[in-house]
């Protein structure tokens, strides 16, 4: 692939992470995001030139802005920190988007199979229900230095732009519910990283009395056909839902997936009240009970 040759030409150390840039005549650069493409198959012509940058160790990259907070470049290139202690910067009002990447920054599965940059090997380039990798590698950059160790905190500007740019309903910087862009940014990191090129038909059987092992385990293998990813591995289940026909008392048995599961909130059934006692002597003062 180029970027292995490019790695074998410079001499690059193993396990560094770099990308490429195509730059033309006319001095316009563009992203080449599938790197393990050949020559012939990522159509470069002559006068073309192929830029390649690899990853600071703060996580961020040389042709990008840092996307950090610093009093100055002294302190910033001082700072030792805890990997993962790292705030977020509102822009606007995008708490909402912080407190989500903060529960995901927090799953351990998840965090380290970005550290470990395993999502470079599945970027799914051609999936039409995902989104060219950009949201997976938008993430993964918030990820990696959040996880540096040398932020006090981050401002993830680009990754709201990729946000905003796949799901319109984010646009701005006004205030949104966290569960929608959660389930938002989990859809997409999915689709993004399905290690299912083609996703083949798969025609469902009823239960018809098996035990219920059996039909979960084949449920299970199913949804796998068509959704292999990092997400499907960590967050994905089975719900088990029961039919009973009320005239011949046939029992319908199905496990579906699910990504997210919706629990009702504890209500309690005492209440603390304040009670005074007044008493109906004049004299007596209104006493707490």
């Amino acid at each position: 692939s180029i970027q292995r040759a490019m790695c074998e030409a410079f001499s690059v150390p193993p396990g560094s992470e770099c990308r490429l840039w195509m730059k033309s005549s006319d001095s316009s650069c563009e992203r080449l995001r599938n790197v393990h493409v050949s020559v012939l198959d990522a159509c470069l012509s002559s006068g073309m030139t192929v830029i390649m940058e690899t990853r600071n160790a703060d996580g961020t990259w040389p042709s990008s802005r840092p996307q950090i907070m610093r009093n100055s470049v002294e302190e910033q290139d001082s700072y030792r920190g805890q990997p993962g202690v790292c705030g977020l910067t509102n822009l606007g009002n995008t708490c909402f988007m912080n407190s989500a990447l903060q529960c995901l920054s927090n799953t351990p599965p998840l965090t380290e199979y970005f550290l470990q940059s395993s999502y470079l090997e599945e970027l799914n380039f051609t999936n039409p229900l995902g989104m060219k990798g950009e949201i997976a590698e938008a993430y993964a950059d918030v990820i990696k230095q959040m996880w540096s160790g040398r932020h006090y905190s981050v401002v993830p500007r680009v990754f709201k732009t990729k946000v905003g740019h796949f799901a319109s309903q984010f646009l701005g910087y006004q205030q949104h519910d966290s569960q929608e862009l959660l389930s938002f940014l989990l859809d997409g990191l999915h689709e993004d990283l399905n290690r299912v090129k083609n996703k083949e038909y798969i025609e469902l059987r009823d239960a018809d009395g098996r035990p219920d092992q059996e039909v979960a385990e084949e449920a299970w293998r199913n949804h796998r056909r068509r959704n292999d990813s990092v997400i499907v591995d960590t967050f994905h289940g089975l719900f088990k839902s029961t039919l009973v026909c009320p005239e011949c008392l046939k029992v319908s048995v199905t496990f579906d997936p699910f990504c997210y599961l919706s629990v009702p909130l504890p209500v309690s059934k005492e209440r603390v009240m304040e009670v005074f006692f007044v008493s109906l002597d004049p004299y007596a003062k209104p006493a707490q009970v």
